[in-house]
């Protein structure tokens, strides 16, 4: 979990850092659910979702979504809007878009991952390690936690009780 998490963090930080919108157009429009609040938070995260692909349209006291980044078509994405701008600060401003931006590219990597437990192919295990060998602070999560770590063939012994 926390290796994928790392490698979709980095897809969605890089794709907001170049301004890509690589999302995709919904068949239809969503009516998006929210009241009077959770729609002036939504506002003001609106330009952090677009650069990742989200397109939400505010129009006549009524909220839309349109587009989806492509890397969660398979996924929830209406409950992740949710709990996106349930984690918001209440006291959340336009000025502060770049820290509320972390925390988003943290939750949607977070959400998105492989779950613990879940069973991965050997070819799905390998394609997940050449990933993560390709991306950036590849050694924790973005929650600080570690996705890999070095063990000498010294400490393996101790641990079979092979030392010699």
């Amino acid at each position: 979990h926390a290796a994928h998490e790392r490698i979709l963090f980095e897809q969605f930080k890089e794709s907001y850092l170049n301004s890509e919108k690589k999302s995709t157009q919904l068949d239809q429009s969503v009516l998006l659910d929210l009241d009077i609040i959770d729609q002036n938070q939504l506002f003001f995260a609106k330009e952090a979702l677009s650069k990742l692909g989200f397109q939400i349209i505010f129009k006549e006291k009524k909220v839309f979504l349109t587009h989806v980044p492509y890397l969660l078509l398979e996924h929830d994405y209406l409950s992740l809007i949710m709990e996106i701008i349930d984690s918001m600060d209440d006291n959340f401003s336009g000025k502060q878009i770049d820290s509320q931006t972390i925390r988003v590219l943290n939750f949607l990597s977070c959400r998105n991952a492989i779950m613990a437990g879940e069973y991965l192919t050997m070819e799905e295990r390998k394609k997940l390690i050449k990933k993560l060998d390709e991306t950036q602070g590849a050694y924790t999560c973005p929650h600080g936690r570690p996705v890999r770590v070095t063990i000498s063939v010294g400490e393996l012994e101790k641990i079979f009780l092979r030392k010699k």
